[in-house]
């Protein structure tokens, strides 16, 4: 396999920490770093934080002087600065200018507040050398404090500083000269004999006094940081799984995006805690407090799936004791109320039901019962959670979202959302959703198939019912007409056409007298005319169902506004609409009163593809005529949603969802359509790549009409979904001496896969491995087989 080699135009993000399994975090020091090199000719490369916002910036990068000339832009070497070695606390850049020396920049992070590593200059020459090294340090102080200057502490010559709270101290080997011109820097002249190297430490100590970074570095100093790093390099590749493919661009994202999941992780101080999870870790965002619930244990579970699907399974070991810890404090907090306990109906756990379906993946990879059972009672509950209004065998009870952010979609829910002015504002849990349905089919699976390895016979019979039940729900969602399945109304399981558009200045009370041909729930939309809330009460009234008469009032305390709006929706389902009362509103208030809108399809309605759930027929009509239908929208993968029957706000952003893309696109590779899926997945991988290559990071979400990638960078669900393009090439990793492979490989080039001594090609249907130990084997068939380095 090719070693690492990546310059300024080659995808960049690399983000540096201390790294969980090697160093413990300072919740209040987590220094956090960025190394950029698109320096715009500037520098040669730098690497750049803020303290946790502790600094404007701070910034260190090398310069050389060499025959009189300053060298110091990317454009003054042969080679310029490319990355030649990167893992979450470690990077290597190596340059080479012309004949002449070959330049090694190494930086390690041995701890939340030290930044080491060396400078090594090979001379290519066939007569010595002279060079220059300089390394300069620019620090732009928060509030009262100093920049880096020379300072003096015996025959030793450090940079120093003072930003908020820290005295940072730059110190290096070799007896260097402290400059102020044209940066603060360290200096040294090396003289290198032929075709020899010469190396030159350095140490960046970030304490609260100067005094205490200057005794830590002079520590640093004497013991030699090459052992840590080597150590680290040698951990990251057993965990990072290479891949090579025809395009080296996708390559380096595979690697970047698995390199970028550990940095999340954080080893506590507290023992019993082990490894926490960051959700953000970027150079300028506040420390982190590791007691601060949303900052370590916001992962949502669509989150953690996604996670899995970076991580697994070279990383297999911390994303397990991660998902097992966090399911655990799940349950904690759905238990610490005995009056709305998960059995109360009162869904709190953190978003989708995708957990047992999570837990299963990973034990595909470690075959670990104990892992299992140990989680199976919570799984468990985490199920009925959802579905325990059904203990008492009421099968016409709800099952619903109880918020649109459950589903973690961004403009692609208009329909229910009520922060953008575009927005509708409908109650999500007055809709039947078949994503919600496919998620619960696909989790009553995977309890099904835990409870049969743990030999629970019980739990198995109520997990094949509740598949039975789940699939008919979803069924009921068909829409046979639109070849689609549907949101559609909770209790009377249609998604009927617009009946109603009433727009309308506020009065007390206005007549409507408005017959149904099909029941209707209705949506009120108020807008103020000075964007400022009210309090008022709103009534409705009409007929329902039955024929009743019915009256229903929305008062001040239930009416939430956002901007001068306010969205109602009914609780009733009318047939017949007599009347509309408003008090507390203002002259010059207005609002519109229209039939809730079921109909607008979304990608989450895309869902039972990935679940594989509902019939075979339906899902091969959904995957065969929503691509025939909404081929165009697909150059940036997969919009969150498209134009239907009512259209799209005229001010909607469309955006392209990285984390429902990856659900979908294995969505089609369940039903057979490996080509759809290596086109969708190309798209979007374009999407990606242009957010690495231009804004130097992983997106969750792209602008549909211009690319702009959106949301926050570095977030989990922006990462490259390594599983999901083995899976679309016919290949799964359980382990360096067990893979299968099934399929032909349907992209346009054959795919290299190493990891752990472990090397395989795939092209085609052909698959040629060879095993840590030695052992071949090969396989000529799309058949699907398990091979391993034991197999005779």
């Amino acid at each position: 396999m090719q070693p690492l080699s990546l310059d300024r135009t080659n995808p960049n993000a690399f983000i540096l920490v201390s790294e969980g399994e090697f160093s413990d975090c300072l919740p209040n020091a987590d220094q956090v770093w960025a190394l950029n090199l698109d320096t715009k000719d500037t520098q040669l490369f730098s690497l750049s934080t803020t303290y946790g916002l502790k600094a404007k910036s701070m910034h260190v990068f090398p310069g050389f002087i060499y025959k009189n000339q300053n060298i110091s832009k990317p454009d003054d070497f042969i080679k310029p600065p490319k990355v030649t070695c990167y893992n979450p606390s470690s990077v290597q850049i190596e340059a080479n200018y012309g004949n002449h020396f070959e330049l090694t920049f190494t930086c390690y992070l041995p701890e939340p507040d030290i930044l080491t590593g060396g400078i090594q200059i090979r001379n290519l020459e066939e007569i010595p050398i002279e060079i220059t090294a300089q390394l300069a340090a620019k620090l732009v102080p928060m509030g009262k404090g100093q920049p880096l200057h020379p300072e003096k502490s015996g025959l030793n010559h450090f940079l120093a500083g003072k930003t908020d709270a820290l005295e940072p101290v730059l110190f290096m080997t070799g007896g260097p000269t402290a400059i102020n011109n044209p940066f603060p820097a360290l200096t040294i002249q090396l003289n290198i004999q032929s075709h020899q190297s010469q190396e030159v430490s350095w140490v960046l100590v970030s304490k609260e006094t100067k005094t205490k970074g200057l005794d830590k570095a002079r520590t640093m100093i004497t013991n030699s940081w090459q052992g840590g790093f080597l150590a680290n390099v040698k951990r990251a590749a057993r965990q990072n799984i290479q891949i090579k493919t025809g395009n080296p661009d996708w390559d380096a994202a595979f690697l970047l995006a698995q390199i970028h999941a550990r940095t999340h992780f954080v080893n506590c101080l507290r023992p019993e805690n082990a490894y926490q999870f960051i959700k953000t870790r970027l150079p300028d965002q506040s420390n982190v407090n590791q007691d601060e619930p949303s900052a370590t244990n916001a992962l949502s579970n669509l989150e953690l799936h996604h996670l899995c699907q970076v991580m697994m399974p070279g990383s297999v070991d911390l994303f397990a004791d991660l998902l097992k810890k966090l399911i655990i404090e799940q349950s904690k907090i759905e238990n610490s109320n005995p009056e709305e306990n998960i059995f109360s109906g009162r869904r709190k756990t953190n978003g989708c039901p995708l957990l047992a379906t999570t837990v299963l993946e990973v034990y595909e990879v470690t075959q670990n019962h104990a892992y299992l059972s140990d989680l199976f009672p919570f799984l468990s509950q985490f199920f009925r959670s959802w579905v325990s209004d059904q203990s008492s065998g009421d099968e016409n009870a709800h099952i619903v979202w109880e918020t649109a952010s459950q589903l973690q979609i961004d403009t692609g829910l208009f329909t229910y959302d009520i922060w953008e002015s575009f927005c509708k504002g409908l109650d999500i849990s007055k809709s039947e959703s078949p994503a919600l349905y496919a998620m619960l089919y696909k989790e009553a699976k995977a309890l099904y198939k835990i409870s049969k390895i743990l030999g629970e016979r019980s739990q198995m019979r109520t997990f094949s019912r509740w598949q039975k039940e789940l699939f008919k729900r979803l069924e009921n969602c068909w829409h046979e007409e639109e070849g689609a399945y549907s949101h559609q109304d909770i209790q009377t399981h249609l998604s009927p056409e617009r009946e109603l558009y009433f727009p309308s200045p506020i009065n007390s009370h206005i007549e409507i007298k408005k017959r149904f041909t099909k029941p209707q729930r209705l949506q009120c939309h108020i807008s103020t005319s000075d964007e400022h809330t009210r309090v008022c009460n709103v009534k409705i009234n009409g007929l329902s169902i039955q024929g009743e008469s019915v009256e229903e009032v929305f008062k001040s305390p239930e009416i939430l506004w956002v901007m001068g709006r306010a969205h109602l929706t009914t609780n009733n389902v009318f047939t017949e609409l007599t009347a509309i009362s408003f008090d507390g509103l203002k002259p010059g208030d207005s609002f519109i009163l229209e039939t809730a809108d079921f109909t607008q399809k979304d990608i989450s309605c895309l869902l039972p593809l990935w679940a594989e759930a509902g019939s075979e027929t339906h899902r091969q009509t959904l995957a065969s005529s929503w691509l025939d239908s909404h081929k165009d929208a697909f150059f940036r993968g997969i919009p969150e949603t498209w134009p239907g029957k009512g259209g799209l706000p005229e001010n909607l952003p469309i955006m392209t969802n990285v984390l429902w893309n990856t659900l979908i696109i294995e969505g089609f590779v369940n039903q057979g359509k490996s080509d759809t899926a290596v086109n969708l997945f190309t798209n979007l991988m374009g999407a990606i790549l242009h957010g690495l290559e231009n804004y130097q990071g992983f997106y969750p979400l792209f602008d549909q009409k211009n690319g702009h990638p959106c949301g926050q960078r570095n977030a989990i669900t922006g990462l490259v979904p390594l599983q999901l393009f083995l899976k679309i090439a016919g290949i799964k990793l359980f382990s360096p001496n067990k893979i299968a492979v099934w399929g032909n490989n349907p992209f346009p080039w054959p795919i290299e896969v190493h990891w752990q001594g472990l090397s395989f090609i795939k092209e085609g249907v052909h698959t040629s491995i060879i095993f840590p130990n030695g052992t071949t084997a090969y396989h000529d068939s799309g058949k699907p087989v398990m091979i391993s380095s034991e197999m005779d």
